[in-house]
């Protein structure tokens, strides 16, 4: 096993730890694709004639549920790796906290796509700034640097 990974799991069993860890990872690799779909989606949806809008409904529903299991992945197997961990990964690891900053960034882009998409289906569609997208991939690439380099 990698010492670094054996290292920052502390006393969470082997085993344990790195199915954890995979359900993380997937859960955040779920999250990302399904919320960056969702706002593609919902630049279509803006662009789209009237008649054709409600084509997106069932679309945006589907989308909508597959990034909340994304995100509910992600957060609960990163809050048990984070309370099970010994010693606490919150002491001293200012790369996790910057880590964490990015991800409440995700959870509002995450609400605000939600809200959009229930506000599309109740006729009520208005232009999304097109800079979000490009912000989620900024966001998720500063996670990945922090993750893997730890600069501080």
């Amino acid at each position: 096993m990698d010492f670094a990974l054996n290292a920052a799991l502390g006393a969470l069993p082997l085993k344990t730890a790195q199915w954890v860890m995979v359900i993380h990872i997937f859960g955040f690799t779920m999250w990302i694709g399904t919320l960056m779909g969702m706002y593609q989606i919902l630049f279509a949806h803006q662009k789209a004639p009237e008649n054709a809008r409600s084509a997106f409904f069932d679309l945006e529903k589907g989308v909508g549920v597959a990034m909340d299991v994304g995100a509910t992945l992600t957060l609960v197997a990163g809050f048990y790796y984070a309370l099970r961990s010994t010693p606490s990964p919150f002491k001293g690891n200012g790369w996790l906290h910057a880590k964490l900053l990015l991800v409440v960034g995700i959870i509002v882009l995450h609400v605000i796509a939600r809200i959009k998409a229930r506000k599309f289906r109740e006729g009520e569609v208005k232009p999304i700034p097109e800079f979000l997208f490009p912000i989620i991939s900024l966001m998720v690439l500063a996670i990945v640097i922090l993750v893997v380099v730890r600069p501080f």
